[in-house]
Protein backbone atom coordinates (compact mmCIF):
# COMPACT_ATOMS: atom_id res chain seq x y z
CA UNK A 1 0.00 0.00 0.00
CA UNK A 2 1.52 3.41 -1.09
CA UNK A 3 0.71 4.82 3.08
CA UNK A 4 0.59 1.75 5.38
CA UNK A 5 -0.08 3.69 8.56
CA UNK A 6 -2.02 6.47 8.04
CA UNK A 7 -5.73 6.30 9.16
CA UNK A 8 -8.62 9.03 8.74
CA UNK A 9 -7.18 10.32 12.27
CA UNK A 10 -4.50 12.29 10.13
CA UNK A 11 -6.42 12.99 7.41
CA UNK A 12 -8.87 15.68 6.80
CA UNK A 13 -12.16 14.50 8.51
CA UNK A 14 -14.72 13.93 6.37
CA UNK A 15 -17.55 14.23 9.15
CA UNK A 16 -20.40 15.36 7.44
CA UNK A 17 -20.81 18.98 8.53
CA UNK A 18 -17.72 21.26 9.11
CA UNK A 19 -18.45 24.36 11.32
CA UNK A 20 -14.51 25.17 10.64
CA UNK A 21 -15.00 27.67 13.41
CA UNK A 22 -11.76 28.51 15.62
CA UNK A 23 -12.84 27.31 19.26
CA UNK A 24 -9.47 28.12 20.27
CA UNK A 25 -6.79 26.26 22.11
CA UNK A 26 -7.66 25.36 25.48
CA UNK A 27 -8.81 21.36 24.73
CA UNK A 28 -9.89 21.05 28.45
CA UNK A 29 -13.31 19.63 29.67
CA UNK A 30 -16.15 20.96 28.17
CA UNK A 31 -19.21 22.74 30.76
CA UNK A 32 -22.81 21.18 30.27
CA UNK A 33 -21.97 18.24 28.72
CA UNK A 34 -25.08 16.20 29.01
CA UNK A 35 -25.54 13.03 31.02
CA UNK A 36 -25.60 10.21 28.21
CA UNK A 37 -29.11 8.92 29.07
CA UNK A 38 -30.92 7.90 25.65
CA UNK A 39 -34.43 10.18 25.63
CA UNK A 40 -36.23 9.11 22.62
CA UNK A 41 -39.17 11.55 23.44
CA UNK A 42 -37.90 14.41 25.52
CA UNK A 43 -34.92 15.37 24.02
CA UNK A 44 -33.60 18.56 22.12
CA UNK A 45 -32.79 16.24 19.27
CA UNK A 46 -36.44 14.27 19.21
CA UNK A 47 -38.15 17.29 19.86
CA UNK A 48 -36.38 18.81 16.28
CA UNK A 49 -37.16 15.01 14.66
CA UNK A 50 -40.84 15.34 16.27
CA UNK A 51 -41.63 19.27 14.67
CA UNK A 52 -39.82 18.02 11.49
CA UNK A 53 -42.59 15.84 10.87
CA UNK A 54 -45.56 18.65 11.42
CA UNK A 55 -47.59 19.85 8.56
CA UNK A 56 -47.76 23.37 7.67
CA UNK A 57 -50.59 25.60 8.69
CA UNK A 58 -53.02 25.78 11.68
CA UNK A 59 -52.39 22.20 12.34
CA UNK A 60 -48.64 22.70 12.20
CA UNK A 61 -48.64 25.25 14.80
CA UNK A 62 -50.77 22.86 17.17
CA UNK A 63 -47.97 20.08 16.37
CA UNK A 64 -45.07 21.58 17.06
CA UNK A 65 -46.85 23.18 20.48
CA UNK A 66 -47.52 18.99 21.49
CA UNK A 67 -43.93 18.42 19.92
CA UNK A 68 -42.43 21.26 22.32
CA UNK A 69 -44.75 19.87 25.46
CA UNK A 70 -42.96 16.59 24.69
CA UNK A 71 -39.12 18.12 26.00
CA UNK A 72 -38.35 16.64 28.98
CA UNK A 73 -36.06 19.03 31.58
CA UNK A 74 -33.06 18.18 30.51
CA UNK A 75 -34.31 18.42 26.87
CA UNK A 76 -35.64 22.16 27.60
CA UNK A 77 -32.30 23.04 28.86
CA UNK A 78 -30.75 21.73 25.76
CA UNK A 79 -33.35 23.58 23.65
CA UNK A 80 -33.25 26.43 24.83
CA UNK A 81 -29.63 27.28 24.94
CA UNK A 82 -29.46 26.37 20.75
CA UNK A 83 -32.38 28.63 20.59
CA UNK A 84 -30.93 31.33 22.51
CA UNK A 85 -28.23 31.36 21.37
CA UNK A 86 -29.72 31.54 17.32
CA UNK A 87 -32.06 34.15 18.00
CA UNK A 88 -29.39 36.29 19.66
CA UNK A 89 -26.20 35.66 16.82
CA UNK A 90 -28.46 34.71 13.86
CA UNK A 91 -31.41 36.78 14.15
CA UNK A 92 -30.39 38.71 11.03
CA UNK A 93 -29.59 35.67 8.57
CA UNK A 94 -31.78 36.68 5.20
CA UNK A 95 -30.64 32.94 3.54
CA UNK A 96 -29.93 30.00 4.29
CA UNK A 97 -26.44 30.22 3.29
CA UNK A 98 -26.31 32.94 5.91
CA UNK A 99 -27.87 31.34 8.65
CA UNK A 100 -26.01 27.77 8.70
CA UNK A 101 -22.73 30.18 7.93
CA UNK A 102 -23.71 32.05 11.33
CA UNK A 103 -25.07 28.33 13.33
CA UNK A 104 -21.43 26.85 12.15
CA UNK A 105 -19.34 30.21 13.34
CA UNK A 106 -21.41 31.08 16.29
CA UNK A 107 -23.44 28.19 17.89
CA UNK A 108 -22.08 24.54 17.03
CA UNK A 109 -21.43 23.78 20.89
CA UNK A 110 -25.40 24.65 21.51
CA UNK A 111 -25.92 22.60 18.20
CA UNK A 112 -24.09 19.55 19.38
CA UNK A 113 -25.21 19.63 22.64
CA UNK A 114 -28.92 19.30 21.09
CA UNK A 115 -28.13 16.75 18.41
CA UNK A 116 -26.49 14.18 20.63
CA UNK A 117 -26.91 10.73 20.99
CA UNK A 118 -25.43 8.07 23.18
CA UNK A 119 -24.02 5.34 20.63
CA UNK A 120 -19.95 6.55 20.39
CA UNK A 121 -19.19 8.09 23.78
CA UNK A 122 -15.51 9.23 23.00
CA UNK A 123 -14.04 11.26 20.42
CA UNK A 124 -11.63 8.22 19.63
CA UNK A 125 -15.59 6.06 19.19
CA UNK A 126 -16.70 8.73 16.99
CA UNK A 127 -13.42 8.26 14.74
CA UNK A 128 -13.14 5.05 14.75
CA UNK A 129 -17.00 5.39 13.15
CA UNK A 130 -16.17 7.56 10.81
CA UNK A 131 -13.02 5.33 9.87
CA UNK A 132 -14.97 1.98 9.58
CA UNK A 133 -17.82 3.93 7.14
CA UNK A 134 -17.77 2.34 3.54
CA UNK A 135 -16.51 4.00 0.28
CA UNK A 136 -19.57 5.23 -2.02
CA UNK A 137 -20.79 2.18 -3.91
CA UNK A 138 -20.18 2.65 -7.99
CA UNK A 139 -22.99 0.52 -8.62
CA UNK A 140 -25.67 3.35 -6.64
CA UNK A 141 -23.91 6.73 -7.53
CA UNK A 142 -26.72 8.29 -6.40
CA UNK A 143 -26.73 7.26 -3.00
CA UNK A 144 -23.97 8.94 -1.19
CA UNK A 145 -23.35 6.11 1.44
CA UNK A 146 -20.32 7.19 3.17
CA UNK A 147 -21.79 10.73 3.79
CA UNK A 148 -24.77 9.12 5.40
CA UNK A 149 -22.49 7.03 7.50
CA UNK A 150 -20.26 10.03 8.53
CA UNK A 151 -23.54 12.00 9.46
CA UNK A 152 -24.79 8.96 11.44
CA UNK A 153 -21.80 8.95 13.47
CA UNK A 154 -21.64 12.35 14.26
CA UNK A 155 -25.44 12.41 15.28
CA UNK A 156 -25.26 9.09 17.69
CA UNK A 157 -22.07 10.78 19.24
CA UNK A 158 -22.09 12.32 22.37
CA UNK A 159 -21.76 16.56 22.61
CA UNK A 160 -18.67 15.59 24.07
CA UNK A 161 -16.93 13.25 21.41
CA UNK A 162 -18.68 15.60 18.58
CA UNK A 163 -16.97 19.03 20.13
CA UNK A 164 -13.69 17.27 20.58
CA UNK A 165 -13.37 15.86 17.27
CA UNK A 166 -14.63 19.40 15.68
CA UNK A 167 -11.59 20.93 18.06
CA UNK A 168 -9.60 19.01 16.67
CA UNK A 169 -10.18 19.08 12.97
CA UNK A 170 -10.55 23.29 13.58
CA UNK A 171 -6.99 23.05 15.00
CA UNK A 172 -5.44 21.06 12.01
CA UNK A 173 -7.81 23.82 9.47
CA UNK A 174 -6.32 26.37 11.04
CA UNK A 175 -2.78 25.21 10.46
CA UNK A 176 -3.53 24.09 7.45
CA UNK A 177 -4.83 27.01 5.38
CA UNK A 178 -3.95 25.16 2.05
CA UNK A 179 -6.86 22.62 2.91
CA UNK A 180 -9.62 25.06 2.55
CA UNK A 181 -8.78 26.13 -1.21
CA UNK A 182 -11.60 24.75 -3.30
CA UNK A 183 -10.56 22.31 -6.32
CA UNK A 184 -7.17 22.00 -5.23
CA UNK A 185 -4.60 20.95 -8.03
CA UNK A 186 -2.20 17.90 -7.04
CA UNK A 187 0.52 19.89 -5.35
CA UNK A 188 -2.13 21.84 -3.21
CA UNK A 189 -3.55 18.65 -2.07
CA UNK A 190 -0.17 17.09 -1.65
CA UNK A 191 0.71 19.81 0.78
CA UNK A 192 -2.80 19.65 2.52
CA UNK A 193 -1.66 15.96 2.98
CA UNK A 194 1.88 16.39 4.77
CA UNK A 195 0.68 19.53 6.29
CA UNK A 196 -2.46 18.03 8.02
CA UNK A 197 -0.07 14.67 8.91
CA UNK A 198 2.34 17.15 10.41
CA UNK A 199 0.17 19.36 12.30
CA UNK A 200 -1.55 16.32 13.76
CA UNK A 201 1.74 15.32 15.89
CA UNK A 202 3.00 18.77 16.60
CA UNK A 203 0.70 22.04 16.46
CA UNK A 204 -2.94 20.14 17.42
CA UNK A 205 -1.34 16.43 18.98
CA UNK A 206 -2.74 17.43 22.23
CA UNK A 207 -6.29 17.75 20.46
CA UNK A 208 -5.75 14.63 18.41
CA UNK A 209 -4.55 12.44 21.69
CA UNK A 210 -7.36 13.04 23.47
CA UNK A 211 -9.81 12.06 20.38
CA UNK A 212 -7.51 8.64 20.17
CA UNK A 213 -8.40 5.46 21.46
CA UNK A 214 -4.78 4.23 22.18
CA UNK A 215 -3.86 0.10 22.74
CA UNK A 216 -1.42 -1.00 24.64
CA UNK A 217 0.69 -3.23 22.11
CA UNK A 218 4.03 -2.27 20.69
CA UNK A 219 5.54 -1.94 17.49
CA UNK A 220 6.56 -5.80 16.95
CA UNK A 221 3.40 -7.33 17.37
CA UNK A 222 1.66 -4.03 15.37
CA UNK A 223 4.50 -5.40 12.70
CA UNK A 224 3.66 -8.77 13.24
CA UNK A 225 -0.04 -8.21 12.66
CA UNK A 226 0.04 -5.35 10.13
CA UNK A 227 2.04 -7.20 7.56
CA UNK A 228 0.26 -10.25 6.62
CA UNK A 229 -2.97 -7.94 6.14
CA UNK A 230 -4.77 -8.35 3.03
CA UNK A 231 -7.68 -5.73 4.06
CA UNK A 232 -7.99 -2.14 5.68
CA UNK A 233 -9.92 -3.58 8.12
CA UNK A 234 -7.60 -6.06 9.13
CA UNK A 235 -4.66 -2.87 9.42
CA UNK A 236 -7.25 -1.14 11.19
CA UNK A 237 -7.87 -3.46 13.32
CA UNK A 238 -3.94 -4.01 14.09
CA UNK A 239 -3.14 -0.04 14.40
CA UNK A 240 -6.56 -0.08 16.91
CA UNK A 241 -4.79 -2.50 19.85
CA UNK A 242 -1.61 -0.53 19.41
CA UNK A 243 0.30 2.29 21.72
CA UNK A 244 0.86 5.68 20.52
CA UNK A 245 4.43 5.51 20.63
CA UNK A 246 4.23 1.98 18.33
CA UNK A 247 2.36 3.51 15.86
CA UNK A 248 4.95 5.68 15.43
CA UNK A 249 7.62 3.66 15.55
CA UNK A 250 6.02 1.95 12.50
CA UNK A 251 5.10 5.01 10.48
CA UNK A 252 9.28 5.87 10.91
CA UNK A 253 9.71 2.56 9.16
CA UNK A 254 7.41 3.19 6.25
CA UNK A 255 8.49 6.44 6.16
CA UNK A 256 11.75 5.43 5.83
CA UNK A 257 11.25 2.93 2.99
CA UNK A 258 9.43 5.81 1.02
CA UNK A 259 12.34 7.91 1.47
CA UNK A 260 14.36 5.48 0.09
CA UNK A 261 12.55 4.04 -2.57
CA UNK A 262 10.51 6.27 -5.21
CA UNK A 263 7.24 4.29 -5.94
CA UNK A 264 6.66 7.09 -8.78
CA UNK A 265 9.81 5.77 -10.62
CA UNK A 266 10.54 2.39 -9.48
CA UNK A 267 8.22 -0.64 -11.03
CA UNK A 268 5.92 -2.66 -8.63
CA UNK A 269 8.42 -5.42 -8.69
CA UNK A 270 11.40 -2.97 -8.07
CA UNK A 271 9.76 -1.31 -5.51
CA UNK A 272 9.70 -4.09 -3.55
CA UNK A 273 12.65 -5.13 -4.04
CA UNK A 274 13.80 -1.56 -2.60
CA UNK A 275 11.71 -2.18 0.13
CA UNK A 276 12.85 -5.43 1.24
CA UNK A 277 16.34 -4.52 0.68
CA UNK A 278 15.69 -1.37 3.11
CA UNK A 279 14.34 -3.11 6.09
CA UNK A 280 16.68 -6.06 6.47
CA UNK A 281 20.20 -6.16 8.11
CA UNK A 282 22.47 -3.75 6.67
CA UNK A 283 19.32 -2.06 4.77
CA UNK A 284 18.68 1.51 5.10
CA UNK A 285 16.19 1.32 7.46
CA UNK A 286 17.57 -1.68 9.89
CA UNK A 287 17.77 1.13 12.58
CA UNK A 288 14.14 1.99 11.94
CA UNK A 289 13.13 -1.89 12.25
CA UNK A 290 15.37 -2.65 14.87
CA UNK A 291 13.54 0.24 16.90
CA UNK A 292 10.29 -1.44 15.96
CA UNK A 293 11.10 -4.90 17.22
CA UNK A 294 12.69 -3.86 20.26
CA UNK A 295 9.29 -2.02 21.29
CA UNK A 296 7.39 -4.72 23.28
CA UNK A 297 9.31 -7.44 21.87
CA UNK A 298 9.55 -10.62 24.47
CA UNK A 299 11.62 -12.77 22.94
CA UNK A 300 11.34 -16.38 23.58
CA UNK A 301 14.02 -18.98 23.96
CA UNK A 302 13.30 -21.12 20.40
CA UNK A 303 15.95 -21.42 18.46
CA UNK A 304 14.79 -21.09 14.35
CA UNK A 305 15.11 -24.46 13.21
CA UNK A 306 12.00 -24.95 15.93
CA UNK A 307 10.87 -21.71 14.86
CA UNK A 308 10.94 -22.99 11.06
CA UNK A 309 9.04 -26.06 12.11
CA UNK A 310 6.91 -24.26 14.43
CA UNK A 311 5.98 -21.58 11.64
CA UNK A 312 5.35 -24.29 8.58
CA UNK A 313 2.52 -26.25 10.21
CA UNK A 314 1.00 -22.96 10.92
CA UNK A 315 -2.96 -22.57 8.94
CA UNK A 316 -3.52 -18.88 10.18
CA UNK A 317 -1.59 -16.01 11.93
CA UNK A 318 -2.61 -16.58 15.34
CA UNK A 319 -0.75 -19.90 15.23
CA UNK A 320 2.25 -18.05 13.31
CA UNK A 321 2.88 -15.33 15.90
CA UNK A 322 2.85 -17.66 18.87
CA UNK A 323 5.48 -19.82 16.91
CA UNK A 324 7.44 -16.28 16.73
CA UNK A 325 6.75 -15.51 20.11
CA UNK A 326 8.28 -18.47 21.49
CA UNK A 327 11.32 -18.00 19.64
CA UNK A 328 15.01 -15.81 20.21
CA UNK A 329 15.32 -12.36 18.30
CA UNK A 330 18.01 -14.10 16.21
CA UNK A 331 15.67 -16.83 15.04
CA UNK A 332 13.38 -14.59 14.10
CA UNK A 333 16.08 -12.30 12.11
CA UNK A 334 17.17 -16.00 10.65
CA UNK A 335 14.03 -16.84 9.56
CA UNK A 336 13.17 -13.47 8.08
CA UNK A 337 16.67 -13.60 5.82
CA UNK A 338 15.06 -17.25 4.09
CA UNK A 339 11.87 -15.43 3.51
CA UNK A 340 13.90 -12.21 2.25
CA UNK A 341 15.68 -14.32 0.07
CA UNK A 342 12.74 -16.51 -1.73
CA UNK A 343 10.60 -12.92 -2.29
CA UNK A 344 13.99 -11.96 -4.29
CA UNK A 345 14.25 -14.73 -6.08
CA UNK A 346 10.34 -15.60 -6.60
CA UNK A 347 8.38 -13.44 -8.42
CA UNK A 348 4.87 -12.93 -6.06
CA UNK A 349 3.08 -12.07 -9.55
CA UNK A 350 3.29 -15.93 -10.34
CA UNK A 351 0.05 -18.21 -10.15
CA UNK A 352 0.36 -19.87 -6.81
CA UNK A 353 1.16 -23.02 -7.12
CA UNK A 354 4.08 -21.84 -9.71
CA UNK A 355 5.09 -19.46 -6.94
CA UNK A 356 5.19 -22.33 -4.32
CA UNK A 357 7.45 -24.64 -6.19
CA UNK A 358 9.78 -21.74 -6.98
CA UNK A 359 10.03 -21.09 -3.18
CA UNK A 360 10.33 -25.03 -2.56
CA UNK A 361 13.20 -25.03 -5.28
CA UNK A 362 14.83 -22.27 -3.65
CA UNK A 363 15.33 -23.21 -0.19
CA UNK A 364 16.20 -27.41 -0.77
CA UNK A 365 19.97 -28.72 -1.88
CA UNK A 366 21.36 -26.53 -4.47
CA UNK A 367 18.84 -23.65 -4.44
CA UNK A 368 19.27 -19.60 -4.02
CA UNK A 369 18.01 -19.51 -0.37
CA UNK A 370 20.04 -22.91 0.70
CA UNK A 371 22.56 -20.82 2.47
CA UNK A 372 20.06 -19.23 5.02
CA UNK A 373 18.34 -22.20 5.14
CA UNK A 374 21.60 -24.02 6.78
CA UNK A 375 21.80 -20.95 8.79
CA UNK A 376 18.32 -21.14 10.31
CA UNK A 377 18.87 -25.04 10.98
CA UNK A 378 22.10 -25.16 12.60
CA UNK A 379 21.13 -22.16 15.31
CA UNK A 380 21.75 -23.27 18.42
CA UNK A 381 19.62 -20.61 20.63
CA UNK A 382 20.32 -21.96 23.74
CA UNK A 383 18.84 -25.55 22.42
CA UNK A 384 20.58 -28.92 21.97
CA UNK A 385 20.00 -30.61 18.27
CA UNK A 386 18.78 -34.48 19.24
CA UNK A 387 20.47 -37.35 18.00
CA UNK A 388 17.39 -38.94 15.61
CA UNK A 389 18.56 -40.22 12.22
CA UNK A 390 15.93 -39.02 9.28
CA UNK A 391 14.41 -42.57 9.55
CA UNK A 392 13.81 -42.57 13.12
CA UNK A 393 12.36 -39.44 12.49
CA UNK A 394 10.37 -40.36 9.95
CA UNK A 395 8.87 -43.28 11.98
CA UNK A 396 8.23 -40.99 15.05
CA UNK A 397 6.43 -38.14 12.67
CA UNK A 398 4.32 -40.27 10.82
CA UNK A 399 2.86 -41.82 13.76
CA UNK A 400 2.07 -38.33 15.14
CA UNK A 401 -1.61 -37.58 15.43
CA UNK A 402 -0.89 -33.58 16.32
CA UNK A 403 1.79 -30.61 16.50
CA UNK A 404 2.98 -30.95 20.42
CA UNK A 405 4.11 -35.02 19.09
CA UNK A 406 5.80 -34.06 15.57
CA UNK A 407 7.58 -31.07 17.46
CA UNK A 408 8.69 -33.68 19.93
CA UNK A 409 10.15 -35.54 17.00
CA UNK A 410 11.51 -33.19 15.25
CA UNK A 411 13.17 -32.00 18.72
CA UNK A 412 14.99 -35.20 18.95
CA UNK A 413 16.45 -35.26 15.29
CA UNK A 414 19.75 -34.38 13.86
CA UNK A 415 19.46 -31.01 12.10
CA UNK A 416 20.60 -33.50 9.02
CA UNK A 417 17.51 -35.56 9.42
CA UNK A 418 15.56 -32.74 9.96
CA UNK A 419 16.67 -31.04 6.50
CA UNK A 420 16.29 -34.55 4.83
CA UNK A 421 12.40 -34.76 6.01
CA UNK A 422 11.76 -31.34 4.64
CA UNK A 423 13.69 -32.44 1.35
CA UNK A 424 10.63 -35.03 1.60
CA UNK A 425 7.92 -32.76 2.17
CA UNK A 426 9.28 -30.28 -0.10
CA UNK A 427 9.21 -32.51 -2.99
CA UNK A 428 6.21 -34.05 -1.99
CA UNK A 429 4.23 -30.92 -1.66
CA UNK A 430 5.69 -29.79 -5.27
CA UNK A 431 3.87 -32.97 -6.99
CA UNK A 432 0.86 -32.88 -5.20
CA UNK A 433 -1.49 -30.19 -5.66
CA UNK A 434 -2.89 -28.90 -2.20
CA UNK A 435 -6.71 -28.55 -4.06
CA UNK A 436 -7.30 -31.91 -4.27
CA UNK A 437 -10.01 -34.04 -2.32
CA UNK A 438 -8.01 -34.95 0.95
CA UNK A 439 -7.78 -38.96 0.23
CA UNK A 440 -6.33 -38.01 -3.46
CA UNK A 441 -3.74 -35.59 -2.37
CA UNK A 442 -2.89 -38.78 -0.02
CA UNK A 443 -2.52 -41.18 -2.37
CA UNK A 444 -0.81 -39.04 -4.69
CA UNK A 445 1.80 -38.51 -1.95
CA UNK A 446 2.24 -42.42 -1.13
CA UNK A 447 2.71 -42.70 -5.30
CA UNK A 448 5.41 -39.99 -4.83
CA UNK A 449 7.72 -41.48 -1.98
CA UNK A 450 7.14 -44.92 -2.93
CA UNK A 451 9.39 -47.04 -5.42
CA UNK A 452 9.69 -45.12 -8.48
CA UNK A 453 7.69 -42.02 -7.29
CA UNK A 454 8.93 -38.37 -7.98
CA UNK A 455 10.30 -38.35 -4.60
CA UNK A 456 12.01 -41.85 -4.36
CA UNK A 457 15.25 -40.18 -3.84
CA UNK A 458 14.26 -37.81 -0.95
CA UNK A 459 12.91 -40.35 0.58
CA UNK A 460 15.67 -43.31 0.00
CA UNK A 461 18.49 -40.19 1.52
CA UNK A 462 15.80 -40.15 5.00
CA UNK A 463 16.11 -43.80 5.53
CA UNK A 464 19.41 -44.11 4.92
CA UNK A 465 20.66 -41.15 7.01
CA UNK A 466 23.63 -42.16 9.13
CA UNK A 467 24.83 -38.95 9.42
CA UNK A 468 26.76 -37.81 12.72
CA UNK A 469 24.97 -34.80 14.33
Amino acid sequence: TDNPVQTDEGQPTDQGTDPGTDLGTDPGTDPGVPACVDDPIGSCKAVYECMGECPDGTAGQACVQQCQNNLSAAGMADYQAFNQCLQTQCAGATTNEEFYACLEANCIEQYYGCFWGCTYLTCGDLINCITSCPDDNPATPTVDERSQCVGNCWGESTAEAQIGLQRAIDCTQNACPVCAIQNPTQQQADECDTCWGNATSTTCETYWDACTNYGTGGCAQLWNCYMPCDSNECAQACIAASSKNARALLQSVFDCIYDLCDSETLSEEEWLACANGSINAGGGCETQVDACMADGAVAGTDPCGTLWNCYMACQDQTCAQNCLNSATANARSLLQAVFTCINANCDENLPEQDWINCANAAINQGGACQSQVDACMADGGGTTAGTDKCGALWNCYMACQDQTCAQTCLNNATVTARGLLQDVFTCVNANCDENLPEQDWINCANAAINAGGACETQTNACMNDAAAS
